[in-house]
């Protein structure tokens, strides 16, 4: 039996799809085709719910994701819920010990503000700006409404330590979501050189994902999400050329469909005075300057 021996655990909002379909592209990698499974983080009461529709916590369910497997080297799904999730790093220590682990980290500050416009469109989120968002967030965790982590979800290194307490260092590999838009391409083929597979492969690296926002054309968001509800059978349908057009398309469509609100720059301050420790104990933990993240 094949398993998977690496996992994509996060963090949310923070480029995991972007990278899911560039890993995807490659020969000798076998990416789950439902991209977040959650099994390792299933029933885990402490992560928040939404968004995660195809969560998987059978094990004869989650193991058939991959009996499609050639001749891949390396075998891997993409759950962001565990990075955030206290239950994950020992379940998929348990099941693999040598499996490598792949994370990539956006500034906590940009990412809860992308959350929380992620839910916005989604319409999830009724709170009109973010910052009541942000006021009811401990609120809605006492009383598991199953969204709003915005804060909790961006203290990387409580969450990441989990992880290096358990899994050897050089089995993980921590990327920036800074990273990931100046240089996609080297980014992404320093990751196959840590998968062992081929380092040079150039993936389509045109295709952008899951940008967030405020809807402003509900007729043009209506047509992305129809689009996004008929995935599965275009894509059975189509050949893999033609499918990543139509979802580059798609994503063109969502693009004009949306506006993103500027962060208010005192929001700002708040958080990074929030995060500012954790920040500080990550970058020696990752061997990484964070500096720019503290930077109003």
């Amino acid at each position: 039996m094949k398993i998977p021996n690496f996992f994509l655990i996060g963090a949310m909002r923070s480029g995991t799809t972007s990278l899911y379909n560039y890993l995807s592209q490659h020969p000798e990698i076998f990416m789950s085709e439902i991209k977040e499974p959650n099994y390792f983080a299933c029933d885990d009461k402490d992560i928040d719910g939404v968004n995660h529709p195809y969560t998987i916590c059978n094990f004869k369910e989650y193991i058939a994701l991959f009996t499609n497997v050639d001749q891949e080297k390396a075998i891997g799904e993409a759950s962001y819920t565990y990075l955030y999730s206290s239950l994950a790093p020992k379940r998929i220590f348990d099941f693999n010990s040598e499996a490598k682990i792949l994370v990539i980290l956006r500034n906590p500050t940009e990412r809860a503000f992308s959350h929380y416009l992620f839910l916005r469109r989604l319409g999830y989120e009724t709170a009109e700006s973010f910052e009541k968002a942000l006021e009811l967030e401990e609120e809605r965790v006492k009383k598991r409404k199953g969204f709003g982590h915005y804060i909790r979800r961006g203290f990387y290194f409580r969450q990441l330590k989990r992880w290096y307490d358990i899994f050897p260092k050089n089995q993980i590999k921590v990327c920036l979501y800074d990273d990931l838009q100046k240089d996609p391409l080297t980014l992404i083929q320093n990751i196959y050189k840590f998968l062992e597979v081929d380092p040079y492969f150039k993936p389509d690296i045109s295709l952008k994902s899951h940008p967030s926002g405020i809807v402003r054309n509900k007729f043009l968001y209506s047509l992305y999400r129809y689009g996004q509800k008929k995935q599965k059978l275009i894509k059975k349908l189509l050949p893999s050329k033609i499918y990543l057009y139509l979802k580059k398309v798609g994503y063109y469509v969502l693009n004009k469909s949306i506006k993103k609100p500027q962060l208010r720059s005192e929001t700002k301050k708040k958080l990074i005075e929030i995060y500012k420790e954790d920040i500080l104990n990550l970058q020696d933990l990752i061997e990484r300057d964070l500096s720019n993240w503290l930077k109003v």
